[in-house]
């Protein structure tokens, strides 16, 4: 009975998980990078929020040329955070 509770419980908290994981990215159609994509979220609306994706792309634009299939190194996602920095956004964490 117990086993049973417990496998109902691993296998319930992985489909949370994988949910949770596929509603987690900011990827739009045009953003160069879908997979691994470490952008930033922010709380933005309407025209501040088209802008900061045309600017993401750009940013994700330039960490590729550099950086090509390693992205997801931690130096490529610092360089993704200073660019934005860099076009005036504020990011908190």
């Amino acid at each position: 009975m117990q086993l049973q509770r417990l496998i109902r419980l691993v296998l319930t908290t992985l489909a949370l998980v994988s949910e949770l994981c596929a509603c987690s990215s900011t990827w739009q159609p045009g953003m160069p990078i879908s997979n691994g994509n470490h952008a930033p979220y922010v709380a933005l609306q309407g025209d501040d929020l088209r802008k900061y994706k045309a600017d993401l792309v750009v940013c994700q634009k330039q960490v590729l040329s550099k950086y090509g299939d390693r992205y997801a190194s931690n130096n490529a996602i610092i360089a993704l955070r200073e660019c934005l920095i860099a076009k005036g956004y504020v990011l908190l964490s």
